[in-house]
């Protein structure tokens, strides 16, 4: 299943949200970008790797439900950065 197959309900039944979170679509906007920022791909390149959309709902679910500005670990979700890192065009000399 690619990112653009998401649908709103897919994403709450994943992230276990209840309610009609209006905030849904900045946390949607933000996963991407993050993405986007990480690998250096376009996001029309994201469409072509569907394994990209796990890290986007861990991103997504991640940002729906770590809301402090405190954090308690600096590293980012070891699965996550494994499928980032995967296509990353930013970290080649």
């Amino acid at each position: 299943m690619k990112i653009s197959e998401l649908t709103d309900e897919k994403i709450k039944e994943y992230c276990g949200i209840d309610d009609d979170s209006t905030l849904l679509e900045a946390y949607k906007a933000a996963a991407k970008q993050f993405i986007i920022g990480y690998t250096g791909m376009t996001a029309d390149e994201l469409e072509g790797h569907e394994d990209l959309t796990l890290a986007y709902l861990v991103l997504t679910n991640d940002m729906s439900y770590n809301r402090d500005f405190t954090v308690n670990r600096d590293t980012l979700n070891p699965t996550v950065a494994t499928l980032l890192s995967l296509y990353s065009k930013n970290q080649i000399g």
